[in-house]
C-alpha cells in the first residue's frame, strides 16, 4: 500500500529523527574518545541528456568540528556517465577542492576519477513528461537496486607556503544497495527509500604524505525521492582509517552527509 500526502510527510520525518538521535549519540560518544566529527553538505546539480549520457556537478562543503585541528573545504566533483549496456555504467569524474587547515597550511586538489559501475539488478531509461517536456531518466524498476562501484583516481595536491606537491594512484570499490520502502519501484515519485554501502580505499602509491589513503567507509541513512527532478537524503558515514599498510586500523571519523539533488 502507497503512502501519499501527509502519511509519507510524517513517516519521513519519524525516519530521519531516529538517524539524527542516532547521529547525535555517536558524536557524543567521538567527542570523548577525540575522533574526527564532520558535517557535510552535498548539492547535486544533474542533467540526463540522453537515454545514454548523465552529466551533473557536486558541490560539497565540509568541516571538521571536533577530534584534532580544525579546518574547512569545498570540493566539486563533475561527473559524466554513459550507459551502454542494461547491467554496467562507465562513469568519468574530476574532482577540484579547497581546504583551509586554518593553521595557515592551504590545499588544492585536483583529481581525475574513472569508473566502472556494475549492476546485479537491470537497469533501464524510462521518458517522462514533465512541465510538457520530455526526459530520460535511468533508474532500477524493481524495489530493490544492488551494484557495484570501481574507481580508480589520481590525486593531486598543491599545497601553500614551502610544502611540495603530491600526487598518488588509489583504487576504490564499493558495493551499495537502494531499497524502496513504500513503493514497489525505485522510480516511483514519493518513494521513501534507504541506501547503504561500503566502500574499500587501497593505495597504489608508496611514501604519500597525506594521512589515512587506506581506509574503508560506510554509509547508511534514509531518502526520499519527491520526484523525478528533486531527492533529499541523509546519510550517516563512518571511516576506519589507518596510516599505512604496517599498522592495525583505527576509529576515526564520524560524517553526517545531508544530500540535495536536483535535475535539469
Amino acid at each position: 500500500m502507497r503512502l501519499r500526502g501527509p502519511h509519507m510527510f510524517w513517516k519521513l520525518i519519524r525516519t530521519v529523527r531516529w538517524w539524527i538521535v542516532f547521529a547525535l549519540l555517536a558524536v557524543t560518544a567521538s567527542a570523548q574518545e577525540e575522533i574526527s566529527v564532520q558535517p557535510w553538505l552535498s548539492v547535486v546539480l544533474g542533467h540526463q541528456k540522453n537515454e545514454r549520457l548523465y552529466m551533473e556537478v557536486e558541490i560539497q562543503p565540509k568541516t571538521q568540528i571536533s577530534g584534532g585541528e580544525h579546518w574547512r573545504n569545498i570540493d566539486a566533483t563533475w561527473n559524466v556517465e554513459y550507459y551502454p549496456k542494461e547491467w554496467f555504467d562507465l562513469t568519468c569524474e574530476l574532482v577540484t577542492g579547497y581546504t583551509d587547515h586554518i593553521d595557515g597550511l592551504d590545499s588544492f586538489e585536483i583529481t581525475p576519477r574513472p569508473g566502472l559501475r556494475l549492476h546485479l539488478a537491470k537497469q533501464t531509461v524510462t521518458i517522462i513528461d514533465r512541465r510538457q517536456k520530455l526526459h530520460a531518466e535511468r533508474k532500477a524498476l524493481q524495489r530493490l537496486q544492488l551494484a557495484t562501484w570501481l574507481r580508480l583516481e589520481q590525486r593531486n595536491f598543491f599545497y601553500s607556503g614551502d610544502q611540495e606537491s603530491s600526487h598518488e594512484w588509489r583504487f576504490r570499490i564499493r558495493p551499495e544497495f537502494k531499497v524502496a520502502l513504500n513503493n514497489p519501484s525505485l522510480g516511483d515519485d514519493g518513494t521513501l527509500f534507504g541506501r547503504g554501502d561500503v566502500e574499500f580505499f587501497w593505495p597504489l602509491t608508496k611514501d604519500v604524505p597525506e594521512r589515512f589513503v587506506n581506509k574503508i567507509r560506510f554509509r547508511i541513512g534514509p531518502g526520499y525521492r519527491i520526484n523525478f527532478a528533486r531527492k533529499v537524503e541523509l546519510l550517516f558515514m563512518y571511516d576506519i582509517n589507518r596510516e599505512s599498510s604496517l599498522v592495525e586500523f583505527s576509529e576515526d571519523t564520524f560524517m553526517l552527509d545531508l544530500r540535495l539533488t536536483f535535475l535539469f
